[in-house]
């Protein structure tokens, strides 16, 4: 990906790729799952202030309803 994506471009192709509804909360995390990662920050601004030791930038992704089914 492009390091000049936006989280939020990020966002979307895993929401895309996974076909999760849009029910659905998709929140990524940094830093083992500590920390999670702003929407409107850059992936570079991301994997520069979170990348491994290794050099790799590691996400865990969650998701969570995020509105009640009737």
């Amino acid at each position: 990906m492009p390091k000049t994506f936006q989280i939020a471009e990020v966002q979307a192709i895993i929401r895309r790729k996974l076909s999760l509804s849009k029910e659905k909360g998709l929140f990524l995390l940094v830093n083992n799952g500590k920390e999670i990662v702003r929407s409107n920050d850059s992936l570079e601004t991301v994997f520069d202030k979170h990348k491994d030791t290794d050099g790799f930038l590691y996400i865990l992704y969650t998701e969570e309803e995020i509105y009640g089914h009737i």
